[in-house]
């Protein structure tokens, strides 16, 4: 199963799709353009903190970019702003760091308005009430009052995977939220390698284990029965819409005496597995002949400075095949190789 992937966007990304119309002397950040506004400060909410079928789990989170927490827009450089919650149980911070930092340069907080960071802590589950208010000139106001989900995260009893198919943890989940845990394997820790920062797992042999996973707060959240399988090749074919080979049939290629480069052969054909998932590699080793290498030779590219990987390079004009083979599966491909034009 490939890695969730896994919804933030780093603000660098963000800032680079902002289009300034303006050089606003406060800047209001509405989707993706930053436009000039004299008008009082105004909130929006986006991210998932918000949504039921998301919202956040019981514990410690950040949320900002994309999944983040709130957009302000005319925000009063002499202003103050924060957050206010109706339980004890919830506790939400602005970073005001970052704010100040945003407001000393007004070109970043035209470009990053909606990447301010929040920090949230979420003791138990519930639908809560959550107020922002402004300070100005005195006067304090209530801009946005909103509802956010918290949620305890639950696992799924069992789960299959494969060696080397690394995987996010958030899969062995049953609900999936935007909050933060942690998880242990129990004894049989051998069973995975620790990727990511502790975010991923990656399975490194046959068998039959169990996760379990806390929440922030030390709360046992539920063990899943993880069967861990191996990716054994099912079948070699040739690749359907392979855009350096002319036909369906094979590979063609010209030579040229004077600029003679190697191609990558994993273009031109496809190894299925069981797990019938491209981003999991099959387990069976592979292995490429050539028919005829005074035509066409073939070799393992294993250079850490090169692109690693099987490679071939014409050597004449001429003919021949290779072969693909992995697992009890092979495939032959022919190879037709013509003089590169003077043109």
């Amino acid at each position: 199963m490939k890695k969730s992937i896994f919804k933030k966007i780093i603000c660098s990304l963000l800032a680079a799709a902002v289009v300034v119309t303006a050089a606003p002397e406060v800047g209001a950040i509405t989707g993706i353009t930053a436009e000039a506004k004299t008008k009082a400060a105004k909130i929006t909410w986006k991210g998932a903190a918000f949504n039921k079928k998301e919202g956040i789990y019981v514990g410690k989170t950040s949320l900002q970019g994309v999944d983040g927490f709130l957009v302000f827009a005319n925000l009063k450089a002499s202003g103050s702003y924060w957050v206010t919650t109706n339980s004890k149980n919830l506790t939400v911070k602005m970073d005001v760091n970052s704010v100040k930092k945003q407001f000393k340069d007004k070109s970043f907080w035209v470009n990053y308005g909606d990447c301010i960071p929040f920090h949230i802590n979420a003791k138990k589950p519930g639908t809560y009430k959550i107020t922002v208010k402004e300070k100005y000139k005195g006067k304090t106001r209530t801009i946005k009052t909103l509802k956010m989900y918290v949620y305890e995260p639950k696992t799924v009893e069992t789960y299959t995977t494969y060696v080397n198919s690394e995987f996010d943890v958030t899969e062995l989940l049953s609900n999936y939220h935007l909050g933060t845990f942690s998880y242990n394997y129990g004894e049989d820790n051998d069973y995975f390698s620790i990727e990511g920062d502790g975010k991923y797992l990656n399975p490194l042999k046959e068998g039959e284990t169990k996760v379990t996973i806390y929440d922030n707060l030390g709360k046992e959240c539920g063990t899943v029965n993880v069967t861990i399988k191996t990716n054994h090749c099912t079948g070699i074919k040739l690749s359907e819409d392979d855009e350096d080979s002319d036909t369906p049939s094979g590979i063609n290629l010209t030579w040229d005496p004077d600029y003679n480069d190697n191609v990558t052969l994993t273009n031109y054909f496809e190894v299925e597995g069981e797990a019938n998932d491209e981003y999991i590699a099959v387990s069976d080793e592979l292995k490429i002949t050539s028919a005829d290498p005074s035509v066409f030779k073939v070799w393992y590219e294993d250079d850490e400075d090169a692109e690693q990987g099987w490679r071939g390079q014409a050597q004449k004009v001429g003919d021949t095949t290779i072969t693909v083979t992995c697992g009890g599966y092979s495939l032959e491909i022919p190879i037709h190789i013509t003089k590169e034009s003077d043109d």
